[in-house]
């Protein structure tokens, strides 16, 4: 079922919510009649899911795309339109829910989306085109998951298998419960950093199609163990789905970065900032603090310019200067629990430590100034470059401790980390300073842990799984994707 298919039929049932007079009603009565008829698609859906796409968001050229299908005259297109201007009102927005947010919570993270410069990417102005389309996710509702290791494979919640683990020799049996799968790169170290995730639909209308894996279909996935042979439930992504995510300080976004699958299964990426460099910062101060109605806290900003412009704010670090065991606070040194991050990191970089700004500039500076594709360009351009700023403050324009200077933005280093996605832990090689577990039989292995890497398909955040069958530990099985996805056409089983 295509996308403007499962809008249409969600549109049906929104509207028999709202239905109040015959006109409505004749108008429902055709929409039912193609849907039951020329489209195939079932009407068993309840009526609150069929709320699922938030429909104060959608656009009207969708409403008049539904409007030809159904051969709709002139009056019964008012009365469609009016109707679905009724449910945009607030009223509405709160009533709508979504597969994963309520409606009134996916409205208040769209709201807060900064502006897109004109010169963006154009996987950038796909994305901000299609803001209708957007879905909202997050850890509740949709909880991190890995894949047990038993034949019948099941879903695990996010907790150790061993409780002691951790305590007793300093890492997670479990993948994605560290370093650095347990957090958006970069921010680990941050304690004012957080962020917003969000998934786009294919031009198609799908997210995803689930699929079976095995080691001899797709050994990449798969350990080096030989008694985890699969069959193991997963997941591709269907071309032009895109993922978002939306990189904030103190509540206020300062970066966003979209990911869109390919048609050969590759990963496009894009990273929009506010600002390119420490020039176009200096830019941007100066013409805020210009306006007629500039901030109170301008006053500031030129002992801010300076410091900006000073070749002493600018300094090169080592990693390990950011990522260690006081950083993390944990019992071992975090680049020595996998080879993955030390593969997509720089050892080095030449980062600048950005001060503290008043809140009233931070906010505009924030909120106010497009975003725009920075990608493929760091913001020091120096040897070794630094691929974004730092801050060894609070109230600045990115987190405290911020290390994604050491990040390359390239395509190549980005899929260290995310080509993990869904693969066995036995997968990976141990880094030069790997410890080894001390129980006898574990020898022969890297470490201690298990389990498959949350996500599949390049992918760590998201699953298309019901949030009860973590909980419950049910099996890994189509029967436990959401029925939201499925019966919306998210999904193809």
């Amino acid at each position: 079922m295509g996308y403007s298919n499962a809008i249409g039929f969600s549109f049906f049932f929104a509207l028999v919510a709202f239905a109040e007079s015959p006109a409505l009603q004749t108008v429902l009565g055709k929409c039912v009649a193609c849907h039951s008829t020329k489209l195939e698609v079932p009407l068993g859906l309840r009526k609150e899911k069929g709320l699922l796409w938030v429909l104060p968001q959608v656009s009207d050229g969708v409403l008049e795309d539904m409007s030809a299908r159904a051969k709709l005259n002139l009056d019964e297109r008012q009365t469609l339109v009016e109707s679905v201007n009724r449910l945009r009102s607030s009223e509405g927005d709160q009533a709508s829910p979504t597969c994963f947010l309520p409606g009134v919570d996916q409205k208040r993270k769209l709201n807060r989306l900064p502006s897109l410069s004109a010169d963006s990417s154009g996987l950038a102005r796909w994305v901000f085109a299609n803001k209708h389309r957007i879905l909202f996710y997050d850890k509740v509702s949709v909880p991190r998951t890995w894949f047990g290791d038993l034949p019948t494979q099941h879903l695990s919640p996010a907790a150790p298998i061993n409780a002691t683990q951790y305590r007793d020799k300093g890492y997670h049996a479990n993948a994605g419960m560290e370093f650095p799968w347990l957090h958006p790169a970069g921010v680990d170290c941050s304690q004012n950093a957080s962020s917003d995730k969000f998934v786009v639909p294919s031009p198609g209308g799908t997210i995803l199609k689930m699929v079976v894996r095995t080691k001899s279909s797709h050994p990449k996935y798969f350990g080096t163990e030989e008694n985890v042979r699969g069959p193991l439930p997963s997941w591709d992504f269907s071309p032009g789905t895109t993922f978002g995510e939306v990189l904030k300080v103190d509540g206020l976004p300062f970066e966003i970065r979209l990911r869109s699958r390919q048609e050969d299964g590759t990963w496009k990426m894009d990273v929009l900032k506010p600002f390119e460099s420490t020039e176009e910062l200096v830019e941007g101060l100066r013409a805020l603090c210009a306006r007629a109605s500039h901030p109170v806290g301008c006053q500031s900003i030129p002992a801010i310019i300076d410091r900006l412009q000073s070749p002493k704010s600018v300094f090169v670090p080592k990693l390990t200067d950011y990522l260690n065991t006081a950083a993390l606070g944990t019992k071992r040194d975090p680049l020595t629990l996998s080879s993955t991050a030390l593969t997509a990191l720089s050892a080095e970089a030449t980062l600048q430590d950005l001060p503290s700004f008043p809140q009233d500039v931070r906010q505009a500076l924030l909120t106010e100034t497009p975003f725009k594709s920075v990608f493929g360009k760091p913001w020091t351009k120096a040897n070794p470059p630094g691929w974004a700023p730092t801050s060894s403050s609070e109230g600045s324009l990115v987190p405290k401790a911020y290390f994604a200077g050491f990040l390359p933005m390239t395509e190549t280093a980005c899929m260290k980390c995310h080509e993990t996605a869904g693969r066995h832990v036995n997968n990976f090689d141990p880094s030069a300073k790997q410890m080894f577990d001390p129980i006898a039989e574990d020898t022969p292995r890297p470490r201690s842990w298990y389990f498959f890497v949350q996500g599949a398909d390049g992918i760590l955040s998201f699953h298309p799984f019901e949030p009860r069958a973590i909980r419950e530990r049910r099996a890994a099985g189509r029967e436990n994707v959401r029925e939201c996805l499925v019966q919306s056409g998210l999904v193809i089983e």
